[in-house]
């Protein structure tokens, strides 16, 4: 009975310092690489990809009704993938909803929302409205840098290193969004 008691303690030793050292880096607020194991100390978030392996960021997608249903009172900031509007959209303060290529605006529904698989960078607290949170009020995120088109998918964002410009996939072209 001994020996079956320290094992169960030992197990549960062994599973808690597990799921602190998984836990630890979703709260720590240094710059996160991916693709990279020096990320640029300008950036929260620092994506690169190799240059025989075009990627880019996919970026969350939905429609109109997903986006008024399901983002409410939505933080500045927040960019998504509108697949009814095949547009990138970002949440402004004075805006609502702004679209990234024609700059029209739409109004945002307001409320409170729940989310599951929440991850935040610089934050312990990831905006409930959101699956990535980078939050930073010195730092950027930056964009995977290419030199052409990755593969063509709605929601897609890169940094074109041969135009010097941020592009998107919008389900049908590749537009400049700045």
């Amino acid at each position: 009975m001994k020996s079956s008691s320290f094992s169960i303690l030992f197990i549960m030793k062994y599973i808690f310092i597990l799921a602190v050292f998984i836990a630890t880096p979703l709260f720590m607020t240094a710059q996160v690489g991916v693709g990279t194991t020096s990320p640029d100390p300008s950036a929260a978030l620092h994506l690169e990809t190799s240059t025989t392996v075009n990627q880019g960021l996919l970026i969350p997608r939905m429609t109109t009704s997903n986006r008024n249903t399901n983002i409410l009172s939505p933080s500045v900031g927040i960019l998504i993938f509108n697949t009814t509007d095949s547009e990138f959209q970002v949440s402004t303060a004075n805006s609502g909803w702004v679209s990234l290529g024609t700059y029209a605006t739409a109004a945002t529904s307001t409320g409170t929302t729940t989310s599951t698989g929440k991850i935040g960078i610089g934050t312990s607290s990831p905006d409930p409205n959101s699956i990535l949170d980078v939050s930073s009020t010195t730092k950027g995120v930056l964009f995977p840098h290419l030199g052409s088109n990755p593969a063509n998918e709605a929601g897609m964002i890169y940094y074109n290193s041969t135009v010097n410009r941020v592009r998107g996939y919008n389900g049908t072209t590749w537009v400049n969004l700045n």
